[in-house]
Parts: C-alpha cells; sequence; structure tokens
C-alpha cells in the first residue's frame, strides 16, 4: 500500500487490461479455429502482429497509472517490511519488526497517536494494543547497538514522512517480514548499502523489473516469441497478481525469475542449470518446489517404463544441481543470518502463517475452508481487538471438515500429472509441476503470476492460451471490495483449479506432429 494513484487513471487501466485480455483471446482463439480447419497460416502475420502489439500495451499498462501517484516507482507498504526487514534481520527476527517501529515512533514524538493503536502481535499474530511496548521501550532496543538503533530509527522515519500517519500506523497490522534466510543474501546486502531514501530505493526497487526483462527474454529463447507474449499478457492482465500487491517493491519478482528461468532451461535441454534456478526460487519462497517434485515423478515414471533401478542421466544432473545449490545456499544463508537458527525461525514463522487465515489466500484449501454463510462480511466484529477471530476459528473448523475432499483431491492431481510425464517431455512436467501448487498449498493471491508458465503449453495444445486468457477475464469478475475478500479470493481459487485440470487433462492428449516438434513455435 502507498500513496494512492488517481482513481481515473487505474480505472482506466483495468478497462485496458480486460480489453487486452480479451482481444488475445479472440487471436488465440482464431488461430485455434484455424489449425483446426488445417489452414494454421491464415492471417498468421496479422495476427502475429497484432499479439505483439498488445504485448507492448501491457508492459505500460501494468504499471502507468501509479507512477503519477506515487512520485517514483515504489511501493512504501511493501518495501517498508523487506528494506526494514531485511536489513535489520540480525536485530529484528521475525518477530519485532512491528514493535521496534513502535518504539521509534515513540521517540520521534509519535507516542499518542501509535499508543492508540493496533499492532499485530508477530509471535501470535493477533492484534492487540500498541500501548504496552511504550512502557517498556528496552524490550526492543536491547537487541541493537547504539549506531544500529540510530539507523533504524532514521530508515524507520524515512519510510514515515512516504505515508499519511493514518496508512503508516495501519502498516502494523500486516503480517510482518516472511522472507527465508536465503532471499536476505542480497537482499539484506543490498538494503545495507545506504540508509533509506529516494535515490536508494528507485536504485532497490529497479531490479525487479530488470529481472522481469530477463525473464521474459529466457522464454522468447525457449517457447518462442509468442509464446512469450502470452505469458506477458497473462502475468500483467489477471486481476490475483494485479501491480498494487508487490510491484514497485524489492526483490518480490526474484523467485519468479528464477522459476521460469528454469523451466525455460528444461525446454532447452540444460538440466544442470535447470536444477540450479530451481533450486534458488525453493530456497526464496519455498513453495516452487512443486516443479522438482514434478521432476521427481518424471524420473519415477522413466524408471518404471524402462524397468530400471537409475534414474536417466539428465535426471541426475538436474537432481545433483538441485541438491548441491539447496545445501550452499542454506549453508551461506544460515552463515551470514546468524547461523541455522535462522531457518528455524523461520520454519516457525511458516508454521505460524499456515495456521493463520487471511482473505487473500488462494488455493483448494482457501476454497474448501469457505462458508458462505460465515463469510468476513458476516462474522467479522470490528468491536473486538482481533476482529477476524470468529471468522478464522470457522475457516478451520471448515477445512477439518472437508479434509478427506482435500486429501483426494491431491492424490488425484499427483496421479493425474504422474500419467502425463509418460506422455511428454520433462520440461511438460514441470510446467504441470506448477499446478499443483494451487492444489497442494495455499498462497496469497499475487505468487500465483507463476501461472503464466502454463502459456508454455500453448506451443503444444493451443487450446490451452486460449484457457489462460479466459481465466486472466473470468478473475476481473470477482474483485475485493465489489465482494468480500475472502468470496472473491473462493471464486479465483474455484477458477485456478477448473484451469490447471482443464491443462492437465489436456496434456494427457499427445498433440498433433507439428506441435510436438523438437523445437518451439516462433
Amino acid at each position: 500500500m502507498s500513496p494512492p494513484a488517481p482513481a481515473a487513471s487505474i480505472e482506466l487501466a483495468e478497462t485496458l487490461r480486460i480489453g487486452i485480455a480479451a482481444a488475445t483471446t479472440l487471436l488465440l482463439a482464431g488461430g485455434l479455429v484455424a489449425s483446426w480447419r488445417r489452414r494454421p497460416e491464415l492471417l498468421r502475420r496479422t495476427r502475429s502482429g497484432l499479439l505483439a502489439g498488445l504485448a507492448l500495451l501491457t508492459i505500460l499498462v501494468w504499471w502507468f497509472p501509479y507512477q503519477k501517484g506515487f512520485g517514483v516507482w515504489f511501493h512504501y507498504w511493501d518495501s517498508f517490511h523487506y528494506y526494514i526487514g531485511g536489513k535489520y534481520f540480525p536485530e529484528l527476527g521475525y518477530t519485532r519488526i512491528y514493535a521496534c517501529t513502535v518504539t521509534a515512533d515513540v521517540e520521534a514524538g509519535y507516542g499518542t497517536r501509535a499508543g492508540g493503536a493496533t499492532i499485530r502481535n508477530l509471535e501470535t499474530n493477533q492484534l492487540e494494543s500498541a500501548r504496552p511496548l511504550i512502557a517498556d521501550p528496552d524490550r526492543c532496543k536491547r537487541h541493537f547497538s547504539e549506531a544500529r538503533w540510530r539507523a533504524f530509527s532514521n530508515d524507520v522515519a524515512w519510510f514515515r514522512r512516504g505515508l499519511p500517519l493514518d496508512a503508516w500506523l495501519k502498516i502494523r497490522t500486516d503480517h510482518g517480514y516472511n522472507a527465508p534466510p536465503a532471499w536476505g543474501l542480497l537482499g539484506s546486502l543490498l538494503a545495507n548499502t545506504a540508509p533509506a531514501s529516494v535515490g536508494q530505493l528507485r536504485l532497490l526497487t529497479s531490479i525487479d523489473p530488470l529481472l522481469l526483462a530477463l525473464m521474459f527474454g529466457a522464454v522468447a529463447w525457449a517457447f518462442g516469441w509468442r509464446a512469450m507474449c502470452i505469458a506477458l499478457i497473462f502475468w500483467g492482465t489477471n486481476q490475483p497478481t494485479r501491480w498494487e500487491w508487490v510491484g514497485g517493491s524489492i526483490l518480490r519478482y526474484d523467485w519468479l525469475a528464477a522459476s521460469v528461468g528454469g523451466l525455460c532451461c528444461l525446454r532447452r535441454g540444460h538440466p544442470a542449470a535447470a536444477g540450479i534456478l530451481l533450486a534458488h526460487a525453493t530456497c526464496l519462497r519455498i513453495f516452487p518446489v512443486m516443479i522438482p517434485a514434478a521432476m521427481a515423478l518424471a524420473a519415477l515414471t522413466r524408471m518404471r517404463r524402462e524397468r530400471s533401478w537409475l534414474p536417466a542421466r539428465n535426471h541426475l544432473r538436474f537432481a545433483a544441481s538441485l541438491a548441491g545449490t539447496v545445501a550452499l545456499l542454506v549453508a551461506a544463508s544460515s552463515w551470514t543470518a546468524g547461523g541455522f537458527q535462522s531457518w528455524v525461525a523461520f520454519a516457525e514463522n511458516s508454521r505460524l502463517h499456515v495456521a493463520t487465515a487471511s482473505t487473500n489466500l488462494v488455493g483448494a484449501r482457501a476454497l474448501l475452508s469457505y462458508r458462505h454463510d460465515e463469510r468476513a462480511g458476516v462474522t467479522v466484529d470490528r468491536s473486538r481487538w482481533e476482529p477476524y477471530a470468529a471468522w478464522k476459528a470457522s475457516r478451520a473448523e471448515t477445512f477439518a471438515r472437508r479434509l478427506p475432499v482435500y486429501l483426494a483431491l491431491g492424490l488425484a492431481s499427483v496421479v493425474l500429472v504422474a500419467l502425463a510425464a509418460s506422455r511428454n517431455p520433462d520440461w511438460v512436467t514441470a510446467v504441470l509441476g506448477v499446478g499443483l501448487i494451487p492444489v497442494l498449498l495455499e498462497l496469497s493471491s499475487y505468487y500465483f503470476a507463476i501461472l503464466l508458465a502454463f502459456a508454455f503449453l500453448w506451443t503444444r495444445h493451443e487450446a490451452i492460451g486460449v484457457g489462460l486468457l479466459l481465466f486472466s477475464i473470468a478473475t476481473w469478475l470477482f474483485r475485493c471490495g465489489e465482494l468480500d475478500c475472502d468470496v472473491a479470493s473462493a471464486w479465483i481459487s474455484g477458477l485456478i483449479l477448473l484451469f490447471v485440470a482443464f491443462s492437465t487433462l489436456l496434456a494427457l492428449r499427445r498433440p498433433p506432429p507439428e506441435e510436438a516438434g523438437s523445437r518451439p513455435r516462433a
């Protein structure tokens, strides 16, 4: 959250996103019909030119409404968590970022407003009064040296000046800094290069656009420029992963670039490089582990088919580079973050988050936890310190009753991916592994930018490209604000699961010979 961009610009951008997705859907549907009628070259150049133009327009529409409103391209709310949390991780850990921010506010003369505000206790994930923190400033400051506390206070003051006071006080009700220690290897190093300033934040928040440009370049290299355009258009037009969440922040797309880069390397026959990149993605965000898990299914399927006890050479190279990179990143991050205890703390923090419901969580678990008669709009009590307590309890109870459905859905999905692995190249299986993420895990909506990987399957099954863009259009029917946020998330979860099921079932069919060739269509 940052100072609001002009509402008219955002409304125009949203309209353009829907229009771009709709136009792309028509283009891809036209290509699909041409293929069915055995006339794939019909208006091919015209369709290609329009596709390229829509991709270029998507780049502009994704971010332009926020430039005038924010002044510079960075996201105060999200950047605060990752800049402060990463830079001062040795002092703050995963639980003290809000408590120490309150202490710094009090010393800066904001005691009255800060003491009356609500704060999230990151040890319990419950909302509480900030007043007890004012009475015991040493509770936070004892973790800092004098020099580090001065630096921390100055950095906090810079972020405080960038937001209206009400928004600044509200920032302490979020869920803290949650990056794994491996993220801090680079994130902490970069944040510690200088005090917070417009120049430094502008520099740090420019890294993600560079990573995204390299990522889409890799997609063009591996799958062809048309598949790259489809992936880019989906990424820039779907509603759950729009700019407002993590756009203009610090290293929030590094995991995505690494995941997609790994898939590209698999497509081009570089399993060792793929293992390195996917290991990096896994250590940065954990959930990309579903892609290597799908590769394990591919290896087991091949061993069974060939009646061999040994994996194929390419699978061994992938596994060796994956394991070696994970070991290296865990060791390096443990050394820089104060020992392996940092990973233990991350695991505990993650356990707490998994057990805590949130209205923007998406996936099979979020869908199965939903009951319309106990949605947030009905059960939230704003008079309590923890307004969502009854809602969270209801979600946990509902999911517990539906756990057998969740387990059956997960098992069916794994079986389908294993079946698809027996009929497809490894890179296809790896993409289908992306589809296991919403089935088996529950994540914030913006992480489902990873679904852009399904655009790669368009090179084998054109209907998947059409389905991906139809999904992008459909997400705009279910927006937080127009609906209760948990209602919108439940609908989005259902749409994702339907699309993943459609794509996985389609992948069970062998593509036409011209689509199954060794080189991507370009």
